[in-house]
């Protein structure tokens, strides 16, 4: 399984060359997107890492001592490119301390963590507070055994129809992003 070094080799790679070189907060921040959205689509993390709550919201601890520790390219399958294609469309550009505020609201697990004391956000957390509307579909946890591109096609049907309930824009522009880049990701 991928690491969350490899995830920011392949984030770096594909950002510093438009918009420079990623500090390390945004590295976080891209990272945890990738990751928080893996657990939101599948229930299950896209890459091995631990998270732990700091004050700048979610971190890795192995990154932030190792931050100049190289991942590999090849350890990604096409689903993490893919998770990582749609967070990087998103989150483009966007400051270290804009992301930072982004974690602050968008993300309540980390605030949770905080508030119960927690030393670590765990996967199980981020299911709960991510993936509850995704639970009202039926079938939808299930462990299915699809390639990358069909695993995110059957995702990206199943949250359309969650596309009537009232709040869910974000996760609509998320769905269509991820459609895009499956389309570009098809051969001819």
């Amino acid at each position: 399984m991928a690491s969350v070094f490899d995830i920011d080799a392949y984030l770096r790679q594909q950002l510093e060359r438009k918009h420079g070189k990623l500090g390390l907060v945004q590295r976080h921040k891209l990272c945890y997107g990738v990751y928080r959205l893996g657990i939101a689509l599948m229930g299950d993390a896209p890459f091995f890492a631990t998270v732990e709550p700091w004050q700048l919201g979610p971190v890795f601890p192995e990154l932030h001592s190792q931050p100049n520790l190289g991942g590999d390219l090849n350890a990604l399958g096409g689903y993490q490119r893919i998770l990582c294609s749609v967070v990087t469309k998103r989150l483009a550009g966007i400051s270290g301390k804009k992301l930072a505020a982004r974690s602050h609201r968008k993300y309540p697990e980390w605030r949770i963590a905080i508030e119960c004391g927690e030393r670590e956000i765990r996967t199980e957390l981020i299911r709960s507070v991510s993936y509850d509307a995704a639970q009202m579909l039926p079938g939808f946890r299930q462990r299915i055994k699809l390639s990358a591109s069909d695993r995110v096609q059957y995702v990206s049907r199943q949250l359309k129809e969650l596309f009537t309930l009232p709040g869910y824009e974000e996760l609509r522009a998320c769905v269509e992003m991820t459609d895009q880049c499956i389309q570009r990701s098809q051969p001819s």
